[in-house]
C-alpha cells in the first residue's frame, strides 16, 4: 500500500492563497481513507489536530527547524524573477525544496511499513476534484511533467521558473525516493554554498533529473485533475 506525505508551513506574507483556503483543501486532503503522514506547522496545528485517527500521522514541525533554513544568512542579496513576489519569496523556497526531506522522514518514521510512498502537496484540491482510493505502484520515482524535457524554454534556470516538473506530485519506490531526496539536498547545498542562491524546487528537480535520468518515470499532466489521475 502507499503512504501519502504532505506538508504545510505557514507563511503569513504569502498573499497567494489565505489561511481560511489552505484549511479548506488541506481538511479535505486529511479526511481522505487512506494512509498518510502530514507534517504541520505549529503555529496552525490546532486546525488540524481532530484529523488525526489510525491512518493520519500529524506530525507537529516548526519552519525554523527545516534543513535549508540555516543557510539563510548566506543569501541576503537572494532574488528571482517573479510576478509574485509576496509568495515567491526565500522563505517559500526553503519549504518548496523540504518536500522530498519530508518524504525521506516519513519512509524512516515507517508508521505503515510501506513500499511506496506519494507527496501530495497540501493544497492539491485547489486543482483538483478527486482522489483515487487505490494507486499503481512503481519501482521509479514517479513524477509530473509539464514541458518536454528534452527542450530548452528558460532564459536563466537559476531566476526563471521552470515548468518541467509541476511540483505538486511524485512518488513510486521508497529506495529511489531515498535516492532523490538525497540529490536534491546535495543540489540545494550546492547552490547555496557555490552561487549563494537557491530557486523553486521544481527548477531544481530538473537538474537533478539531468544528472539522473535512470531512477525517474515521468508521465504528462498539468495543474488539474490530469496531475493525479495520470499517476
Amino acid at each position: 500500500m502507499t503512504t501519502i506525505v504532505s506538508g504545510f508551513v505557514y507563511l503569513e506574507n504569502n498573499k497567494n492563497r489565505t489561511l481560511e483556503k489552505y484549511i479548506e483543501h488541506g481538511s479535505k486532503l486529511l479526511k481522505l481513507n487512506q494512509n498518510k503522514i502530514i507534517f504541520i506547522d505549529e503555529k496552525v496545528f490546532e486546525y488540524f489536530k481532530d484529523f488525526q485517527n489510525e491512518n493520519t500521522i500529524l506530525i507537529k514541525i516548526k519552519f525554523e527547524d527545516l534543513y535549508l533554513y540555516k543557510y539563510k544568512n548566506l543569501l541576503r542579496d537572494w532574488s528571482v524573477n517573479t510576478e509574485n513576489g509576496s509568495k515567491d519569496t526565500l522563505d517559500y523556497m526553503i519549504i518548496q525544496c523540504n518536500k522530498t526531506e519530508w518524504i525521506i522522514q516519513a519512509i524512516e518514521l515507517d508508521n505503515f511499513s510501506s513500499d511506496q510512498y506519494l507527496w501530495l502537496d497540501f493544497g492539491i484540491f485547489h486543482m483538483i476534484e478527486k482522489i483515487p482510493a487505490l494507486f499503481n505502484e512503481y519501482d521509479k520515482i514517479r513524477i509530473s511533467q509539464i514541458w518536454d524535457l528534452n527542450k530548452e524554454y528558460y532564459n536563466n534556470i537559476y531566476k526563471d521558473i521552470c515548468w518541467y516538473f509541476a511540483g505538486t506530485v511524485f512518488g513510486g519506490d521508497k529506495n529511489k525516493l531515498i535516492l532523490f531526496s538525497e540529490f536534491v539536498k546535495k543540489k540545494c547545498e550546492e547552490l547555496i554554498n557555490d552561487k549563494k542562491h537557491l530557486m523553486w524546487e521544481v527548477n531544481i528537480w530538473y537538474l537533478v533529473w539531468r544528472e539522473n535520468k535512470d531512477i525517474f518515470d515521468p508521465y504528462y499532466s498539468d495543474h488539474n485533475q490530469s496531475i493525479i489521475d495520470n499517476y
